[in-house]
């Protein structure tokens, strides 16, 4: 009989935890203005930034890559 009476608590432990979890990963994020405005200006494209993404030598480019990249001779 002790044995049965674990068996059931621990279906219905089982049960509570999958009902929590499935709760928090279906509920809504919503952001802040603040990330808002941060997200918008990470992704906006800036006509005058520098698209060198590999090593420089005195303010100068190193990379031959005409994306950002970190290596010298393309993305691999």
């Amino acid at each position: 009989m002790l044995k049965k009476a674990f068996a059931v608590m621990a279906v219905v432990a089982i049960a509570a935890a999958a009902g929590w979890s499935y709760q928090q990963s279906d509920s809504e994020v919503t952001l802040s203005d603040l990330a808002s405005e941060n997200l918008e200006a990470l992704a906006e494209k800036r006509p005058n930034a520098d698209p060198c993404g590999g090593p420089k030598d005195g303010g100068h480019c190193l990379s031959q890559n005409m994306v950002n990249c970190k290596d010298l001779s393309g993305c691999q």
